[in-house]
């Protein structure tokens, strides 16, 4: 079924609440028998302690508010019948959880790095910015700029990254120009389907990003 179809439960638990992580080596995977107390993990041979899901509640939230805006009937009617009111909502939560995502991969990064909390936090501050994390911070912490680290995951993975990456921007400059311009038109049909369909890309990006550069650091520690 196309996940735009997806109306009878919530899309949050369908794409995001599968990916499960390694209380120990903190491998995340979609492994459903971590949920099991005692289960050894595959990776470290750890014996797990729960189910411990990987992505948090906002993340949970923003996609189930996609949806609902998704599948939302307008409240007004617009003369252009291409264009309605509620798609600026599911961009702009799509938006919200990219940046989201990107925060809580760079703390959990800062973590595994074991720097010092207030090197973090100056860190954090001078980078308050989804562009300066994703351009700057992103490639101080890894050795690798985003669109290299994003190419490399390309060779290894059946999902286009770099497509992903470019619709990344192509939304993020229809939802700034909305915000700063108030122009609407460069958010059609098409573009929100997109943004839901690629939730889940979206989600493994920044799994595989974890298992990259988090992982290898979490099982020396």
């Amino acid at each position: 079924m196309d996940v735009v179809e997806i109306k009878d439960q919530d899309l949050s638990l369908v794409l995001a609440a599968g990916f499960l992580i390694c209380d120990y080596c903190k491998i995340v995977d979609k492994d459903l028998n971590r949920s099991e107390v005692g289960y050894p993990c595959p990776m470290c041979k750890q014996p797990s302690k729960r189910g411990h899901m990987y992505f948090n509640v906002q993340a949970l939230i923003l996609i189930d508010l996609m949806q609902e805006s998704f599948h939302s009937k307008p409240w007004k009617a617009m003369r252009d019948k291409e264009i309605e009111p509620h798609y600026v909502s599911v961009v702009t939560f799509f938006c919200t959880l990219k940046e989201i995502l990107l925060y809580r991969f760079i703390n959990r990064l800062l973590s595994a790095q074991k720097l010092p909390e207030r090197v973090c936090e100056r860190l954090l501050e001078d980078n308050n910015s989804h562009l300066h994390r994703m351009n700057k911070l992103f490639p101080s912490l890894t050795g690798k700029g985003w669109r290299t680290a994003i190419k490399e995951l390309d060779k290894k993975s059946k999902i286009r990254y770099g497509d992903l990456s470019d619709f990344l921007k192509e939304v993020t400059d229809a939802r700034n120009q909305f915000l700063h311009e108030g122009d609407i038109f460069g958010i059609d049909k098409a573009m929100v389907e997109n943004c839901i369909r690629n939730i889940e890309p979206l989600l493994n990006l920044f799994v595989e990003l974890h298992n990259q550069y988090i992982y290898p650091l979490s099982r020396m520690n």
